[in-house]
């Protein structure tokens, strides 16, 4: 016996200070929070791990490039960076607290971009959005790369972005 997917619309826009997120014919305004913009990058990138610091570094204007190892807040670039004599590199990397070792710096972005998703998803559930929380606690993976898998759900959502 063969299931039929259900099919959902479902969008993710920023309008200027807010989000506005709808699912299945219902929309709500939401304050800005990185996790939205995490969501979005994810949406827009379907079935690839991301790392992390992509994740990261995106909101704060770097170009989105999945499979990247090149990346300035990945462990290699860190290192990279703590070499270099310039102090506008070396007041960045304090400014972003890079000041530990590479391990701990990559956990320590992998735990703000998972933060920053769970604090959007359970805002987003305390609302009449609970089912597009619930589908994206279903269809993320978390680590150190963090990717949306929408073939882990029942349903067929159609994003419009």
């Amino acid at each position: 016996m063969i299931v039929q997917q259900q099919k959902i619309t479902a969008g993710m826009r920023r309008t200027g200070d807010s989000w506005l997120l709808f699912w299945d014919g219902r929309a709500t305004v939401f304050d800005t929070l990185r996790g939205f913009w995490y969501l979005s990058v994810l949406i827009r990138h379907p079935d690839q791990q991301i790392p992390a610091a992509v994740l990261l570094a995106s909101a704060k204007g770097a170009p989105i490039v999945p499979d990247s190892r090149e990346t300035v807040l990945d462990a290699e670039g860190i290192r990279r960076l703590r070499k270099e004599d310039d102090p506008a590199v070396q007041k960045y990397l304090a400014r972003h607290a890079f000041g530990g070792r590479a391990r701990s710096d990559q956990t320590r972005v992998r735990v703000m971009v998972r933060q920053a998703l769970t604090y959007a998803l359970d805002t987003v559930a305390t609302t009449q959005l609970a089912a597009m929380a619930e589908h994206f606690e279903q269809t993320i993976l978390y680590g150190n790369h963090v990717a949306y898998h929408p073939c882990h759900d029942t349903q067929d959502v159609i994003w419009k972005l």
